[in-house]
């Protein structure tokens, strides 16, 4: 739906490489889709697996891409569209400010993201990998999982979070 309005209709099972992207394949009949992705993830920090899975999400425009992919810039991104698109925004316009917000947030030069963010490649990608380690820190994945969800209630209001956030992601500030 063009309000970004949850449909009832979930795609399970969709083929997905570690690195959580997906090839859209056809067999969904919206404009917009959201991708959650849930499993375990590469620990940047340990070099490991996690322990717990993590919940990633991306909003994406099946008209303007078939490559889907999650990650936490994405995951972030979507609590924001979803509330500038309910505020009146058209979705190009809340995918462009909420991409300049969360770059901003995380001190990430335009020019070194020139793609939508669902279009990032991680192995290729340093800022977001930087990102990566930052939330991950010496934290457990259930402490991710609240910092995720901190960010993503904050960000969707203003395009900003609060220092006491700002001072969490920086609490192990050798990443």
């Amino acid at each position: 739906n063009d309000d970004l309005t949850p449909t009832s209709r979930v795609h399970k099972n969709i083929k997905t490489n570690d690195l959580g992207e997906f090839e859209y394949k056809g067999g969904f009949n919206r404009k917009f889709v959201e991708v959650k992705i849930v499993g375990k993830y590469y620990n940047e920090v340990t070099g490991k697996e996690s322990n717990e899975s993590l919940t990633l999400t991306s909003i994406v425009d099946l008209s303007k891409s078939t490559k889907l992919n999650a990650n936490l810039l994405t995951t972030i991104q979507a609590s924001r569209v979803r509330s500038l698109v309910g505020d009146g925004e058209s979705f190009d316009n809340a995918k462009r400010s909420s991409k300049s917000e969360i770059l901003r947030l995380f001190s990430i030069s335009e020019a070194n993201v020139s793609e939508p963010l669902s279009q990032i490649d991680l192995e290729e990608n340093a800022e977001l990998i930087r990102v990566s380690a930052l939330i991950q820190g010496s934290r457990s994945t259930s402490d991710v999982k609240v910092l995720i969800k901190d960010l993503e209630d904050e960000f969707k209001e203003s395009g900003g979070v609060s220092d006491r956030v700002k001072g969490e992601i920086l609490k192990d500030e050798r990443f």
